[in-house]
């Protein structure tokens, strides 16, 4: 054990309870060097890791160290009164122990004097929600805690700021200051007689402005005529959406064994609505019940994806596509007359979209990937004048008004519905509007792949090689540009980020994990020729499959 494991081993082993200390010392050294190689950081999205025992990993004493940290920085940033006298939401998903370590949330925020809200009826909650009641109410922060889409033994914390956004790098550091100072609290409150619980109320109040605000149409009158079959993936957003289908009086059914808050995810292993595989129990479903659309959502609720049968094919809209034929429809419908909009992408999503936006005359912004970085660009351009109609990123997650500040499935839930209906009267469907537009504008395979990376596999090595490339070529594809983000640029601070450009539309992104070893490869390859951009991105694609990572 190497000596700084060791230190922090013989730590934790002194002071934890004889249970946890006997289990601690059962664990092989694997185990141990798991729990205890590193610290965790904060990556897109919170921390996130596998539960077990050591600061590597989730666990009680994790979760309060980070706690304390995240109300100490709130402290710094907004003044010890303010949070006292607004106080914070503690939400959860499905994931095994989180209303355990919710209750240990609650006492840490109590004995910091901060007032901690849990949901209604102490149940299971969604990150929209959760950033919908912050940026609406007076609620100065919260935490959800939520692995997202990740394997059921994952566990994470999600954090926010007082606007509703996830918190941004100077929260961030604030925490990681007093996270150096901190020491493990070992002797932690474990008691749930006195939490708080959010009023019911809340929740129409959410609805309602959902229903409301959400697209052109009136959302109380009957969308019978579809049917559609809906997978919370044995997570959070089950009530909620169930509350916005029989409002709208969609026809709709339930996967019944993906929908319970199962922790072990037993009939989805795989939570992702961006894999094609988690929709197999839905399609099952909806082909016995002749349904041809299906809306899935991930465990907390953010991110969601969009299915379509179409003469007996199954198609599974990429976050890309589904990005397009939002956009697509919301520019159709708006008045861009009497109003300045503006959109909001991550650097990584596709360009797809920017000429059906360039036709519109509507502005385009980039920002760095994760919805903290996006809606920091929405703040940065929103004000009286200008309105912002659209934020997405291409790994499945968009939001359309901003009463939220991070990724809503809800919203999108609503406007897929009506824009279903919409093309409904007009004889289209969603796979027939996706065509027109690639006939207009031209074809992009917009695609997505993951490598492990070995443990001696050097990172920068790997991308210098694409920057000193003397042939200028790629898989037989002659490279117009290479932006290298690793050095500075007047848009963005440094990030280990590549772009491969092909032509002014055709790119390849090569993008290390900040947390994990693991390299993101982001395919957005355009040709007027759909044969010709398919076969670029085949040679593209099989040149990273076939490499020695």
């Amino acid at each position: 054990m190497a000596k700084e494991i060791n230190r922090e081993y013989i730590n934790w082993i002194q002071n934890i309870s004889l249970e946890e200390k006997l289990s601690l010392k059962n664990l092989s050294a694997k185990k141990i060097n798991e729990g205890f190689c590193y610290k965790l950081s904060f990556g897109t999205a919170g921390v996130r890791a596998k539960r077990g025992f050591g600061p590597s990993l989730i666990n009680k004493y994790v979760i309060a160290r980070y706690t304390k940290g995240y109300i100490l920085a709130l402290f710094a940033i907004y003044g010890e009164k303010a949070v006292k006298q607004n106080g914070i939401l503690i939400f959860k998903d499905n994931r095994k122990d989180n209303k355990y370590f919710s209750t240990i949330i609650f006492n840490v925020a109590k004995k910091m004097g901060v007032k901690a809200y849990l949901p209604y009826n102490n149940e299971i909650e969604t990150t929209p929600f959760l950033s919908f009641l912050i940026a609406n109410y007076s609620f100065i922060g919260g935490i959800n805690l939520t692995a997202s889409h990740n394997p059921p033994e994952y566990s994470g914390m999600k954090f926010y700021d007082k606007i509703g956004k996830q918190i941004d790098q100077k929260m961030i550091d604030k925490i990681n200051y007093f996270l150096e100072r901190e020491n493990y609290d070992f002797n932690l409150d474990e008691s749930n007689n006195d939490l708080i619980f959010l009023d019911k109320k809340y929740y129409q109040f959410y609805i309602n402005r959902l229903l409301n605000e959400i697209g052109f149409d009136n959302h109380f009158a009957n969308y019978n005529d579809i049917k559609l079959t809906f997978t919370n993936h044995h997570g959070a957003s089950l009530k909620i959406a169930e509350k916005i289908l029989q409002k709208m009086k969609v026809d709709f059914y339930l996967v019944d064994k993906q929908k319970d808050p199962d922790p072990n995810f037993t009939n989805s292993k795989i939570p992702n609505p961006q894999i094609k595989s988690s929709f197999n129990l839905a399609i099952k479903e909806s082909n016995k019940n002749n349904v041809n659309l299906i809306f899935a959502t991930d465990p907390d609720g953010d991110r969601f994806g969009v299915c379509y049968r179409k003469n007996g094919h199954w198609k599974v809209f990429s976050g890309n596509e589904i990005a397009v034929l939002s956009l697509n429809y919301l520019l159709e419908r708006a008045d861009l007359e009497n109003n300045n909009y503006f959109v909001v992408r991550s650097i990584v999503t596709s360009n797809f979209a920017d000429f059906i936006l360039k036709d519109k005359k509507v502005k385009i912004y980039e920002s760095l990937t994760g919805f903290k970085e996006l809606f920091a660009v929405v703040k940065l351009h929103q004000d009286q004048k200008n309105k912002c109609l659209y934020v997405w990123e291409e790994s499945n997650g968009s939001t359309i008004n901003m009463m939220t500040k991070d990724k809503d499935s809800f919203q999108n839930l609503i406007l897929l519905l009506e824009m279903v209906k919409y093309y409904q009267a007009k004889n289209l469907d969603l796979v027939d509007v996706l065509k027109s537009l690639q006939a207009k504008y031209g074809y992009f395979v917009m695609k997505q792949t993951m490598h492990k990376l070995n443990k001696n596999f050097d990172i920068n090595k790997f991308l210098d090689k694409f920057i000193d490339r003397k042939n200028n070529q790629l898989a037989g594809l002659k490279i117009t540009k290479i932006i290298d983000m690793r050095k500075d640029n007047k848009y963005f601070a440094k990030q280990n980020i590549i772009f491969i450009y092909f032509n002014d539309y055709s790119f390849i992104c090569l993008r290390p994990s900040g947390t994990e070893p693991i390299l993101r490869i982001y395919f957005n390859i355009f040709d007027s020729d759909s044969k010709k951009a398919i076969n670029n991105y085949r040679l593209l694609h099989k040149y990273f499959v076939d490499y020695k990572f």
